[in-house]
């Protein structure tokens, strides 16, 4: 699905130290992204069809720059809404608000000052309330958010009348472990308090959704541009990001493993009073799914893939010999190639190869060329004529297997492949590597034993020893 959305951290700086907070918020990242990187990530939002940027943070009024990059938001035509704790604003701020027209989402814990505050920090609720009061008057479009513990579950009908005084709704939250609350029970729900809370709305229309949402359709981003289908995932498990944005291209299609139809670990009810998003005892499935073991070439195959969706356009343009021949195969792969009628070789009764070797006038290959080219590719355009039957060794490049001097065997990227060098020219090398190494982490044993032992079996019979490509260790003792 096409991305319509972005829920921007834009910093992780905040003036306040919630007892709860799962960001854990205080100074700002190291490698958030500057105002100019952030003015060329929403120019990129424009040209790629984004319609609504939902500002976070952090705290987003405690960036310097932040209404500016607002303002600029608006100008080239994208919706915008903000998350913050109020505290920031002052009139200057509202104006710009009403000016621009953009919702504005206020968090508030208690209707009562002593709990607010234990929760929040000192004269926050006060902050609130005045930024409330003054958002009535200009009639700005306004939600509350109100995070619910043991200290404020008995208030839930009095902030929906409060909400409604300010003509808003209000968006309820169970409160989580995670961030400062971490390892600290005492302010989560029981079982049955938490069935209270999903319970507390029963007239009118309600909807509840159990599902997961994460189809791409809305994308989280972290202050440092990093992007993930979801903000759980980005909590979770940081490293399971799908890409940067200086470097994400967001015309291309999101895999559709991102769409799962599966249970969220969330459930949200959505009513006429507020909408209300509590914990169930459902693990994220998304999560899960993305970490799940690779057993199969098939969905080897498949994750390789989408790590060189544009490789093609340099490939047209390489000179480079090495990836053209010596395409060994695993047994499956050999026997599925037979099959098709494609030339294969056995050498010395070990591994087999797509037949690419001069005979000699014996009958036999000479397997002592250095680099055969592979009798599968037309060398005027570089195409593969068995694309959809091509082996592992072929998904894989520009990385592969290598033996270094101690014979030990490691995962290496070849650095005078074409694309391999576009990244580094980038700056979106270290993101493929991570993309990469989180394929190859997940690959079973008894898969990773087959592809490892077919490789020796290859190099015993290498003529390379002595003439070692140019490569980079990813991943070493295979």
């Amino acid at each position: 699905m096409k991305t319509s959305e972005i829920h921007w951290e834009i910093t992780n700086q905040c003036n306040l130290k919630c007892y709860y907070c799962r960001s854990n918020s205080g100074k700002p990242a190291d490698d958030e992204l500057s105002k100019n990187e952030s003015l060329e990530a929403i120019k990129k939002f424009k040209n790629a069809g984004i319609k609504r940027i939902c500002f976070t943070g952090g705290e987003p009024f405690s960036r310097a720059d932040f209404k500016e990059l607002i303002k600029f938001t608006v100008n080239v035509g994208i919706e915008v809404s903000i998350i913050t704790n109020g505290t920031l604003i002052n009139s200057d701020e509202l104006d710009l608000i009403q000016s621009l027209n953009i919702k504005l989402n206020l968090s508030l814990d208690s209707i009562t000052p002593l709990i607010n505050n234990k929760l929040r920090g000192k004269n926050v609720h006060s902050l609130v309330l005045k930024v409330l009061e003054e958002s009535k008057k200009r009639k700005l479009n306004l939600q509350l958010y109100a995070t619910i513990s043991k200290k404020n579950l008995n208030q839930l009908d009095s902030l929906v009348i409060f909400a409604k005084e300010f003509g808003s709704r209000i968006h309820f939250k169970e409160i989580s472990t995670g961030g400062r609350l971490k390892n600290n029970n005492k302010l989560l729900l029981s079982p049955s308090e938490r069935e209270k809370l999903k319970n507390f709305e029963k007239e009118g229309l309600i909807v509840v959704d159990e599902k997961c949402w994460a189809d791409g359709e809305s994308i989280f981003m972290s202050s440092n541009g990093n992007l993930y289908i979801c903000n759980e995932i980005f909590v979770r498990q940081p490293n399971l990001k799908i890409g940067n944005v200086k470097s994400f291209d967001f015309n291309k299609k999101i895999a559709s493993k991102k769409k799962l139809n599966c249970n969220c670990c969330y459930e949200a009810i959505i009513g006429e009073k507020a909408i209300t998003l509590f914990n169930t005892e459902k693990e994220c499935e998304f999560i899960n799914n993305l970490n799940a073991p690779i057993n199969t070439l098939k969905d080897l195959y498949r994750e390789l893939d989408e790590c060189y969706e544009d490789i093609k356009d340099y490939c047209f343009l390489c000179k480079e010999k090495d990836c053209m021949g010596y395409i060994w195969l695993l047994k499956s792969e050999a026997r599925r190639l037979y099959n098709a009628n494609i030339p294969l070789v056995k050498i010395n009764n070990g591994p087999t190869f797509i037949h690419s070797f001069p005979i000699k006038e014996d009958g036999g290959p000479d397997v002592s060329i250095k680099s055969p080219t592979c009798g599968q590719v037309d060398c005027s355009g570089r195409i593969c004529l068995i694309r959809n039957k091509r082996p592992l060794v072929c998904h894989m490049y520009p990385v592969g297997l290598e033996t270094l001097k101690d014979r030990t065997v490691v995962w290496a990227i070849h650095l005078d492949c074409l694309f391999i060098k576009k990244l580094d020219e980038q700056k979106t090398l270290n993101e493929f590597e991570e993309k990469f190494l989180f394929i190859l982490n997940r690959i079973s044993k008894t898969l990773l034993d087959e592809i490892v032992s077919t490789y020796k079996n290859v190099d015993a019979i290498s003529i390379f020893l002595d003439d070692r490509n140019n490569f980079k260790v990813l991943k070493g003792g295979v």
